[in-house]
């Protein structure tokens, strides 16, 4: 424990829990159901009449495990996990009673993540299952973005420049001179030269006119993210079949997101005869390119809350989210043009998004029961640690006295870190650096050899860099638990691996008290927050109605997607 370090958040950790991608729940094989009717979910437990069913329960893993520290991971006990959210479950109906889904802006989260849910719905049912690419699409896109092409590109800020640059090389200009002299783009220092690079790793601009020559052709300038660029094209060759099954999955991910792209823009036209769309093309026109005294751009709108478009009843963009959307497209655009170019463009797949958002909410996505169970669960979600902090935590008082109790009985966990006083012996090489660590443990003075063999600028010293104080994470952990004349394995990479030896350790003592006070109030508070939820949780089931389906429980498996074994991330229902 470190001094007075905020530990915030406590609420959420000790009462919501919840695996997706590491974990799956399977259950006994059903007959499947018609396709003309829909399976209800299975239900899991009922609190208070609310439903818990297996796909909450698949949701509560996904939560877990993508909250959940890197590193091994024990397959979870379904009996503990129904506990937890029927926990959740009856704080949620507790937060709800006093109206709290009502306040601080949690309506509009909720109706963001519904809008999510039902946009993503209708995009994999009407565009994801209808962009899967053939074999015969992801052939033919290989061989037009796999052929190599070798250019050279000069490149200027400004088109007028451009012009002149493009004037020059048509004059008979060397182009390789001029681009090391002039240009702005970062071939610049290979005189423009770009040799064999696959089509589908230039910029898009360049890759489309330099499809368009022949080789020895001289084109441009043509508008690109940097400026404005003229490219010669020197040499094209077709794409290696060999290289196919390397890039196939690279390939197939191109032919889908352009069909989606495709049949997003169809579903969107359509959607627009039924939903009207309205652009205020004086607020879109007032945008400006603000350039910063590092080159980057900014979008700039005189009234940041104005209206941009509206779409359907409901859906609106305003300046400041057009402006969000710009600055993310714009990273790394330097070009002031391509900047403005681009904005329309942008505009136009916001639109889009809102008139698929309205699609699905006229075709009653937001109806549907998976959907509901998701939002009502995700609600539930933001609650509970809102209960826990305004309901429960003001309740929680910490006396001057347990903490100077917690500080008496917790001396270890209180500790500074040793000072260690470190010399160091730097080599190239791993086997290098093995003999160096072995000659320190049989006692060869570290001076000679630091003075010897080291590379690094605690060689004329002799070795010694000083007292340190180590952190606790990696290798300086192991320098915390390190004693006095021990040398340590070496640690680096090539070209620079270091031996370190531990020449003296010294211990610093407890921290006083005043130093840790906030970090022993938090730790005091937690005990002190756990035992209130407790206390509450045996309060509201005592009085509520939980029923739990202990023969569907039992029956369900955790299935691991790590291919360990066969076994591997299977428990019984029960985690026994």
């Amino acid at each position: 424990m470190m001094p007075d370090q905020d530990q915030r958040g406590f609420a959420a950790t000790l009462v919501v829990c919840g695996l997706s991608a590491l974990f799956a729940v399977t259950a006994p094989a059903q007959e499947a159901p018609s396709p003309a009717t829909t399976e209800e979910p299975r239900v899991l437990a009922m609190v208070n009449g609310e439903t818990l069913s297996v796909p909450d329960l698949e949701r509560h893993l996904g939560t877990l495990h993508g909250s959940a520290n890197e590193g091994p991971r024990g397959a979870p006990d379904l009996d503990r996990l129904i506990f937890r959210m029927v926990n959740d479950v009856l704080i949620g109906q507790e937060a709800r009673a006093l109206g709290m889904d009502q306040e601080g802006g949690l309506p509009e989260r909720v109706t963001r993540y519904r809008e999510k849910l039902t946009l993503e719905a209708l995009e994999r049912e009407e565009i994801a299952e209808r962009a899967r690419p053939t074999e015969e699409e992801i052939r033919r896109t290989f061989e037009d973005q796999y052929r190599e092409l070798t250019l050279r590109v000069v490149t200027a800020y400004e088109q007028p420049e451009a012009e002149e640059l493009l004037a020059e090389l048509r004059a008979g200009a060397d182009m390789e001179t001029l681009a090391r002299e002039r240009s702005v783009d970062p071939y610049a220092i290979r005189g423009g030269h770009l040799d064999s690079v696959p089509r589908i790793d230039l910029q898009p601009e360049i890759a489309e006119l330099a499809a368009s020559l022949t080789p020895g052709e001289l084109a441009g300038p043509v508008r690109t993210d940097l400026g404005w660029s003229t490219i010669r094209l020197e040499e094209v060759r077709a794409a290696d079949p060999e290289r196919l099954p390397k890039v196939a999955r690279t390939i197939a991910q191109v032919v889908r997101h352009r069909k989606s792209q495709a049949l997003r823009a169809a579903l969107a036209e359509s959607a627009r005869a039924r939903h009207e769309v309205v652009v205020d093309e004086g607020v879109a026109g007032a945008l400006s390119a603000e350039r910063r005294p590092d080159a980057r751009l900014f979008p700039i709108f005189p009234d940041p809350d104005a209206v941009v478009a509206r779409i359907g009843t409901r859906h609106v963009i305003t300046a400041n989210e057009y402006s969000k959307a710009l600055l993310a497209r714009w990273n790394g655009v330097r070009n002031r043009e391509a900047a403005l170019a681009s904005a329309p463009i942008i505009l136009e797949k916001m639109i889009e998004k809102r008139l698929l958002q309205a699609e699905a909410e006229a075709r009653a996505y937001v109806e549907r029961p998976e959907i509901v169970r998701a939002v009502h669960t995700f609600e539930t979600g933001l609650l509970v640690p809102r209960y826990l902090e305004e309901v429960v935590a003001p309740g929680v008082e910490v006396e001057r006295e347990e903490m100077e109790a917690y500080y008496a009985a917790h001396q270890d966990e209180l500790r500074k870190p040793p000072r260690i006083n470190l010399g160091q012996v730097t080599v190239a090489t791993e086997e290098e650096a093995e003999r160096i660590a072995s000659l320190l443990r049989e006692d060869t003075d570290l001076a000679w050899l630091a003075r010897r063999h080291s590379l690094d600028r605690f060689k004329d010293q002799g070795g010694e860099r000083g007292w340190v104080e180590p952190g606790f994470s990696g290798f300086e952990q192991r320098l915390l638990e390190a004693t006095a004349g021990q040398v340590l394995d070496p640690v680096g990479v090539r070209g620079n691996f270091v031996v370190f030896k531990v020449i003296a350790r010294q211990e610093q003592g407890v921290y006083p008290f005043q130093e840790v006070s906030g970090n022993v109030r938090n730790a005091v508070f937690e005990d002190r927050m756990k035992a209130a939820i407790e206390k509450l949780m045996e309060t509201l089931r005592s009085r509520s109605e939980i029923e739990i389906d202990q023969e569907l429980l039992a029956s369900l498996q955790i299935r691991g997607t790590l291919e360990d074994g066969p076994d591997k991330g299977k428990v019984d229902g029960h985690g026994h």
